[in-house]
């Protein structure tokens, strides 16, 4: 019952607030039997209809009503019809008397010697049956009011009155005063209604968006299930978008945990039932830190009539986060910036998504696709700049300052090449942990796993050389090798690494005295000392480690520089 008193009291709401193009359904527990089909608020300059104002209406019925008693009414006053019978499945004209005479040619005629000033800007517009209920209404506002035209229903056996089934007549006269048009006699139905999404906003409030218009009548006796369990429903609300409901529930959420949702007793504006079979994963994200999202491939050069992207990455192992209304901009500051997502959009632990302005150029200039999803984009400059990304609050959760001269040094053309990050959960501004993507991977990975990633760092030993073998003339998705270490110090660690020859001769000094964290990576780009690539052979990397006691340890490591 509280949830009937809710729904009845947003009517009233809707109805008095101003408040148009909304959503209503008839209020009288009958199905409609007579309904508005045609209103001609601004007929000057005319088209070919008399130019005068007129509201049709439709018997949608079998049966022959009559009318005495019936009332129209605005806003502001009512008008009772003069005793008249309206057979069923026809239409009836109401103007004022004195233009009965222009509109007797088109159809049946019922004039009020005062009648409704049909406004320009605007207006509600009820039918009451003898009862004085309400049977049907419809809402207009200035933007679907064409010049010379009428507005039109699409569909005449929708249960609710939506906005976006009224619009500007499609013909050469202006309108069809009296009979119903060719979209009107159509009784194609839209396709079925669906639930597109169930999210937890709140650890006891239910978000459920659907495709198209629910029937707010069906609201007081629908029936929630939650892993099998009935779930008792403490309050409901639908927007005024009429495709959207929310429920708090008598039941606390765990974040990051799927539950099993299912609806029953919901329909649509023509008496459908929607997805009552179908069971949902209900989930409450988690709430998202500066970091859980960072950037994990960049396209900011694309190919001629190419488009941009950026990737990005859930680096926390735990966390299922929602990313709608995280913001994406070219400079370090929420300002201006680019709504990535307006609705639900899940990334779950170490799960990767990218983002285009245009998906299909995007998919027709690589071969190796994931995830990808359209959304708007800064500008990104071809030579250099920033990207940043937002939580919804303004927070900055990652910033990556990208330069062409961070692509792997043997490309002769960088142009529609991305790059990509090597350890997903090493800080993006190290821009050593940015390699361009493979020529295997066709330049570019977005949505998928990075042709150049390696695991997360995650050592068994203080130093490791990964791959052993590499080709850093190209050609492989192996361009370089990544010096891994852990060491047991906490800080102040100096360390030097050189590279040896396999006549014993030092060619390149990677590392000189170098403070390192307790943690991280060094890189070998396979260049000697002089910026000039080293022959194909094996190496010796000698790596030395200084502590704050003077304590000195040698570590030797074994590479292979390979042309395969």
């Amino acid at each position: 019952m509280k949830k009937l008193i809710i729904i009845r009291y947003q009517l009233f709401l809707y109805l008095f607030s101003g408040l148009f193009p909304i959503l209503l359904c008839a209020q009288n527990s009958e199905k409609k039997s007579i309904i508005f089909t045609e209103i001609f608020p601004d007929p000057t300059p005319t088209i070919g209809l008399p130019e005068r104002e007129f509201v049709e209406i439709y018997n949608i019925t079998k049966d022959t009503i009559n009318l005495d008693g019936y009332q129209i009414c605005d806003r502001d006053k009512c008008f009772s019809f003069n005793p008249q019978k309206l057979a069923p499945f026809s239409s009836l004209i109401l103007c004022k008397s004195s233009d009965i005479l222009f509109f007797n040619s088109y159809g049946k005629t019922l004039g009020f010697s005062s009648f409704i000033t049909l406004n320009n800007d605007g207006d509600s517009l009820f039918l009451k049956n003898k009862s004085s209920e309400i049977i049907d209404f419809m809402g207009y506002n200035s933007s679907i009011v064409p010049e010379g035209r009428t507005i039109e229903l699409n569909n005449l056996y929708s249960e609710c009155t939506l906005s976006s089934n009224w619009q500007a007549s499609k013909e050469l006269i202006g309108g069809t005063p009296g009979s119903l048009s060719e979209i009107q006699k159509s009784k194609e139905l839209p396709p079925e209604t669906e639930i597109k999404s169930v999210i937890a906003l709140e650890d006891s409030l239910v978000e459920i968006t659907l495709n198209n218009a629910i029937n707010p009548s069906s609201l007081s006796k629908i029936n929630i299930f939650i892993d099998e369990e009935s779930i008792e429903i403490k309050n409901l609300n639908f927007s005024s978008e009429s495709n959207k409901i929310t429920l708090k529930i008598k039941k606390s959420l765990f974040n990051s945990f799927y539950y099993n949702f299912q609806i029953k007793q919901l329909r649509d504006c023509y008496l459908r039932s929607v997805s009552e079979h179908l069971i949902y994963k209900l989930l409450l994200p988690a709430i998202a830190d500066s970091g859980d999202i960072v950037f994990n491939e960049i396209l900011f050069n694309p190919k001629v009539g190419g488009v941009d992207f950026i990737e990005l990455i859930n680096v926390s192992t735990k966390k299922i986060i929602d990313l709608k209304n995280w913001k994406l901009n070219n400079k370090n500051e929420a300002i201006n910036s680019f709504t990535i997502s307006s609705e639900t959009m899940l990334i779950e632990p170490l799960q990767i998504i990218a983002f285009t302005s245009n998906t299909d150029i995007l998919s027709s200039n690589y071969t190796h696709i994931g995830n990808i999803h359209k959304s708007s984009l800064p500008s990104f400059n071809d030579d250099n700049g920033t990207a940043a990304i937002f939580l919804p609050n303004n927070q900055l959760s990652d910033i990556f300052s990208y330069d062409e001269k961070m692509h792997f040094r043997m490309l002769k053309e960088k142009e529609g090449v991305s790059l990509e990050k090597i350890f997903p959960n090493v800080a993006s501004n190290n821009k050593e942990n940015w390699n361009s993507a493979s020529e295997q991977s066709g330049f570019a990975t977005p949505g998928l796993i990075n042709s150049q990633s390696k695991n997360n760092i995650d050592f068994e030993e203080e130093w490791q050389i990964e791959p052993i073998a590499f080709n850093p003339f190209g050609g492989s998705n192996k361009d370089f090798t990544t010096i891994k270490y852990s060491v047991k110090e906490p800080s102040n660690i100096l360390v030097t690494l050189l590279v040896y020859n396999h006549e014993g001769r030092k060619i390149k000094t990677i590392a000189q005295n170098t403070t390192i964290s307790s943690e991280g990576f060094l890189k070998w780009d396979g260049t000697n000392d002089d910026g000039n690539f080293a022959p194909c052979g094996q190496y010796l990397i000698y790596i030395q480690t200084t502590n704050l006691k003077g304590i000195i340890n040698d570590v030797k490591k074994q590479v292979v520089i390979t042309s395969f």
